[in-house]
């Protein structure tokens, strides 16, 4: 069970770990709901633990209920305004990962865009290459990429030819 420390820039990865792990069977996600606060450090082990211990009792029934704990307090309307401005500024190579590769950019763009929006793939390729240089462009033909699959290998396979 990976561990977390609060921090909401990695928030979704780590509930998506969590998830995943919940659907290998009915007991696994009862489980999680007391397994995953013990794997809290930092600021999440501290909001945790100061939470009275009988809402921990009903919390710790399931993952579902724990999740929703989480939700409840970290994902608020602040903590998705938040996203969606970084989702939306993300531009290769900007002050946050001025040294990424071409795919370190599309990892990065893609896992904050589906943090904070539900989107077609289509609509992600189209977000990914709007921040993109613009000579990307006839290189990767996203026109001709249908899904984040082939976009991605795409930009693999032309990943040198990518760099400035």
């Amino acid at each position: 069970v990976p561990s977390w420390d609060g921090n909401d820039i990695t928030l979704t990865r780590w509930l998506n770990r969590i998830n995943a792990l919940a659907t290998l069977s009915d007991d696994v996600h009862k489980e999680l709901g007391s397994i995953v606060p013990r794997r809290f450090t930092g600021n999440a082990e501290l909001w945790y633990y100061s939470i009275h211990q009988d809402a921990r009792t009903r919390y710790e029934k399931s993952w579902n209920t724990l999740k929703e704990a989480i939700i409840g307090y970290y994902m608020n309307d602040q903590w998705l305004e938040r996203q969606r401005i970084r989702a939306t500024s993300a531009r290769f190579r900007d002050a946050t990962s001025p040294r990424e590769l071409p795919t370190e950019y599309v990892l990065r763009k893609l896992n904050l865009i589906d943090m904070v929006y539900d989107y077609t793939q289509t609509e992600q390729i189209r977000l990914i290459m709007q921040e993109a240089p613009s000579f990307w462009t006839p290189i990767i033909q996203p026109q001709n990429c249908k899904t984040m699959v082939e976009l991605q290998n795409t930009i693999k396979y032309h990943e040198e030819n990518l760099l400035d």
